[in-house]
């Protein structure tokens, strides 16, 4: 089966013209999106942290290491604040004589209460990058109208 496409000259070199656009947009620019992303992100995520000491909102933050960009929150507690525990629990000495954190003592055993998830960096991220594809819907729209 033989397929004919048929167009004028003008309209062909229109739409190649608007593929090479679509090229030159994938090439350069995506890098710089996912950079706006997680800057977008890492906003939202600092905007929505509950923030006892600041540490937590401080340590989230985004990096780029080739063609790939992470958006951490680099806090050993940060996944407890986001998701909440499940229940009280109790941690115990097992090589010391006593719990510290180098400036107080708590002794042989402390009971950590249950904690409520509060949620700030997956729907921050998710929102990041909504946003994101929101600009680069109207960049697609704005190439396909040329």
């Amino acid at each position: 089966m033989k397929t004919n496409i048929q167009g004028n000259t003008r309209d062909l070199n229109k739409f190649r013209k608007k593929m090479l656009r679509l090229r030159d947009f994938g090439s350069k620019d995506f890098i710089r999106v996912a950079q706006d992303a997680a800057a977008i992100s890492v906003r939202f995520a600092q905007g929505r942290v509950p923030v006892k000491t600041g540490d937590l909102k401080r340590s989230i933050h985004s990096k780029r290491d080739g063609k790939t960009v992470y958006i951490a929150a680099e806090m050993d507690y940060a996944a407890l604040v986001e998701f909440g525990t499940s229940g009280p629990h109790t941690i115990s000495v097992k090589d010391a004589k006593v719990l510290t954190d180098g400036k107080n003592f708590f002794g042989k055993k402390v009971t950590i209460p249950k904690r409520n998830p509060h949620p700030y960096f997956f729907n921050s991220i998710r929102d990041g990058l909504r946003l994101v594809a929101s600009k680069m819907n109207k960049k697609f729209q704005k190439i396909n109208r040329s």
